[in-house]
């Protein structure tokens, strides 16, 4: 009886892969007439916020900074960045000091192991753009999900120039 009811009740299991994604992240947009000694000064529209806009499907998973913005200066010195050890923040200082005077701005990932993750970009002092009215700042980022598997995309932060050359 057994043997029979064994042979008879077979149960095939079948699983399904998931892949996270990342969709369409938000670029966002912030003008240095709101610095303090900008045309138009307004502290509360310096940082701006979007969505990364995660689909990470069941697997737990972790969200990272993984590429900054090269070539950039602020005041002719060039940029230097510190990461946080887990990928979730950096702060782009102005040449090789890193006092809070020095700090140029700022970027965090907002709940970076959670679907609704997104981040938040301060700037803190003007970019060098030449003669350019505005400057874009691609960020990568990568979700790596608990077993390996992984998307990347970037998002932009365009910086408006507070007095473009005429």
């Amino acid at each position: 009886f057994c043997a029979e009811f064994i042979a008879s009740h077979v149960l095939k299991l079948r699983f399904i892969e998931s892949t996270p994604a990342i969709d369409t992240p938000d670029d966002a947009t912030v003008d240095e007439a709101a610095l303090a000694n900008g045309s138009n000064p307004d502290a509360a529209a310096l940082t701006v916020t979007g969505s990364l806009d995660l689909a990470p499907e069941q697997d737990s998973f972790d969200t990272t900074i993984t590429s900054l913005p090269t070539g950039l200066t602020a005041n002719g010195v060039a940029l230097e960045y510190v990461t946080q050890p887990d990928g979730h923040g950096v702060i782009a200082y102005q040449g090789t000091g890193r006092t809070i005077t020095d700090q140029v701005f700022t970027l965090d990932l907002t709940t970076p192991t959670a679907a609704g993750a997104g981040y938040s970009f301060t700037l803190i002092k003007p970019l060098d753009q030449g003669t350019a009215a505005s400057i874009d700042l691609d960020f990568g980022i990568t979700l790596l999900d608990s077993d390996g598997d992984s998307d990347l995309d970037s998002f932009t932060v365009t910086v408006l120039d507070d007095r473009p050359p005429l």
